[in-house]
């Protein structure tokens, strides 16, 4: 028997699919985003990317700086290189991008409460 995590998760996964050509490099805007990668990548060296999805709030500081917010702490929204020579590169975002479409919620009719 499913639980409902799984069928909420099967559900996103039906929407990402159908959109699959609207995954994009890097978030463009405020808002709620599907990301799929590994969303820490090189914050320690010589591991696997951990591939999962995960949803990421994008907010824009007041420095007009696109963020994430992501397991209670601030993402910056770059995208992980490799390191050349002496290079060291600090933790960026492994993966993909697409915007979740929000839905417009009903109206609730306030005289029958």
């Amino acid at each position: 028997m499913r639980n409902k995590d799984q069928i909420i998760l099967e559900k996103a996964y039906i929407n990402i699919y159908e959109n699959k050509e609207n995954w994009i490099d890097r978030p463009d805007s405020e808002g709620f985003w599907w990301f799929y990668g590994d969303a820490t990548y090189g914050a320690v060296r010589n591991r696997e990317p951990d591939i999962k999805l995960s949803i990421i709030e994008t907010r824009m500081t007041g420095n007009s700086i696109l963020v994430g917010i992501y397991k209670g702490g601030f993402l910056e929204l770059k995208p992980y290189k490799k390191p050349v020579g002496e290079d060291i590169q600090k933790e960026g975002y492994f993966g993909k991008w697409q915007k979740i479409i929000e839905p417009q919620p009903p109206d609730l009719p306030l005289d029958s409460i």
